[in-house]
Parts: C-alpha cells; sequence; structure tokens
C-alpha cells in the first residue's frame, strides 16, 4: 500500500503548475551550463567489501 497525494496543498499546487507549464506554446529557457569548476572529467569508483571490513 502506497499513501496518495490527493488532497495535500502542495501536490495540488504542483499539478496546477505542471498544467499551466504544459499548456505554454512558449517553453520557459532553463540554463544547464556546468561552471567549469565544478566539472568533473573523470572519476575511479573503488569497491568496499562490507564483509571484509567487518572483520
Amino acid at each position: 500500500w502506497v499513501k496518495g497525494y490527493n488532497g495535500h496543498h502542495g501536490n495540488e499546487m504542483a499539478d496546477l503548475l505542471v498544467g499551466q507549464g504544459a499548456e505554454q506554446e512558449i517553453h520557459d529557457s532553463v540554463d544547464l551550463s556546468v561552471p567549469e569548476e565544478l566539472r568533473i572529467t573523470g572519476c575511479q569508483l573503488t569497491w568496499v567489501d562490507t564483509e571484509d571490513r567487518a572483520q
């Protein structure tokens, strides 16, 4: 069982705003650029074996 959000003010407002946005002919522009200092050029993942660490 999952509780629904029907009747919750925040969810009702979100539904209203989504509907208004979907009806717009011209969509708002969103800047999705990432500042140079936050760009990641490579990464390495390390596997952590929890059984080995527990001993």
